[in-house]
């Protein structure tokens, strides 16, 4: 499978070249292959659209995922399943660009091309940190830990206990 992910840009046709697909979650946690950091956390497979379409010396590649992440809530800590995705569009040449206005990534001849990275770092670019289980949740009691997604705590929460509670006390002047 990993070889299937391994493009010559040198030898793609003029009409391009696409791909739909799962990436085998082991292949996309396994370190041994590619140069990006595998995925970790993973649920799944991951579901990838891609196409490379060739403009003269440029190669526009646009892809589209998703995969079922493992992660955890950062307001109550539990582990919960989360579909992450993402589009990605990249532009490839072979030979230097004559002006420095090019964006376009540079890759010596062959051009050789691993798309397994390509997947990897565009979902390292779209991971975000600090994910929710959902949108409303409550998080943990700061005194006692008790998850307040399950119900109440018994805990006597006064204003003056929390470390912030002074900030109240200020007084701002409109302008």
């Amino acid at each position: 499978m990993y070889e299937s992910l391994q493009l010559q840009l040198k030898n793609l046709p003029e009409s391009g070249w696409q791909w739909r697909g799962e990436v085998p979650q082991a292949l996309l946690e396994n370190g041994e292959l590619g140069e990006i950091a595998p995925l970790e956390h993973l649920a799944g497979a991951a579901d990838w659209q891609v196409t490379i379409a060739r403009h003269d010396e440029l190669f526009l590649l646009r892809g589209r995922w998703h995969v079922a992440a493992r992660r955890e809530c950062r307001r109550c800590t539990r582990s919960f399943v989360e579909t992450m995705v993402g589009e990605c569009e990249r532009t490839f040449r072979l030979t230097p660009a004559e002006s420095d206005e090019d964006e376009a990534e540079l890759l010596p001849l062959p051009g050789h091309l691993d798309l397994l990275d390509v997947l990897r770092e565009d979902f390292w670019v779209n991971w975000q940190g600090g994910a929710l289980c959902r949108p409303d949740c409550k998080g943990l009691c700061a005194k006692c830990g008790t998850d307040l997604n399950e119900g109440s705590c018994s805990c006597n929460r006064q204003e003056g206990d929390n470390p912030f509670a002074k900030l109240l006390q200020l007084k701002f002047e409109d302008k």
